[in-house]
């Protein structure tokens, strides 16, 4: 059993994926402390005049979990559906992709931010044909915090092998891991470069949101990301 673990994001980027794409189980950490200016509210996308920032405004307070935080209003669904008509409305997967972009987001008025980024990072899932299981922490009881939670997870659905991002490695107690005979995976991700829209002004940009990729290059958009992904053993 391989399995990643990664925080409830907006829309994520490339690495996001590339880990779920080599697991057989993907939890997403949803019971923890929600990061106000990080990623789990917002990500880029390649505008005409370069990267551009896609916000969902949210209702929190300090000490709020992700899976607590509330959506503050619905107009931002018009605004973001509306960014993604001006940045890849000439991209070669757009009428492809956009309408079920608009379905997904039009289903209902979203009143908790976790709940559209499941379905959205399920939905990307589905293009990228990746049958992996996806899992809430906040559906099943978890201990501990930092390396401890992450060791936690991994014990209670009897993983062999963790897959981390590089950040792992500075906090994650290895010797644990190892006593509980659970191989440590380190990702160290080198972003590839594909086809883009707007390369002539302003080249190519990385660390964008997924989305980017499955609008310009939709065929290929696994194979990419997989190309990506570069990975050493604790």
């Amino acid at each position: 059993m391989i399995i990643t673990i990664h925080q409830s994001q907006y829309l994520p980027w490339l690495p996001y994926f590339d880990k779920v794409l080599r697991s057989n189980l993907f939890i997403i950490l949803d019971d923890v402390q929600f990061q106000k200016n990080g990623v789990q509210n917002r990500n880029q996308i390649k505008a005409p005049n370069g990267a551009t920032w896609l916000t969902v405004p949210v209702r929190q307070k300090f000490g709020h979990l992700i899976s607590e935080v509330e959506i503050a209003d619905s107009k931002f669904v018009n605004k973001h559906l509306n960014a993604l008509k001006t940045s890849y409305g000439k991209a070669p997967f757009f009428k492809e992709l956009f309408e079920d972009f608009s379905s997904i987001y039009n289903l209902k008025e979203w009143r908790f931010l976790n709940q559209l980024n499941f379905s959205l990072i399920e939905f990307i899932l589905k293009k990228l044909d990746v049958p992996v299981e996806i899992v809430k922490s906040s559906n099943f009881k978890t201990e501990g915090k930092g390396s401890d939670l992450i060791l936690s997870i991994c014990k209670y659905f009897g993983a062999e092998t963790y897959i981390s991002g590089q950040a792992g490695n500075n906090y994650l107690n290895q010797l644990d891991f190892k006593r509980n005979n659970i191989k440590l995976i380190f990702q160290n991700y080198k972003y590839p470069v594909y086809k883009q829209l707007f390369m002539k002004n302003l080249g190519f940009i990385t660390d964008l949101s997924v989305i980017d990729l499955l609008f310009n290059d939709l065929e290929n958009s696994k194979e990419i990301i997989l190309s990506g992904g570069k990975f050493y053993e604790a």
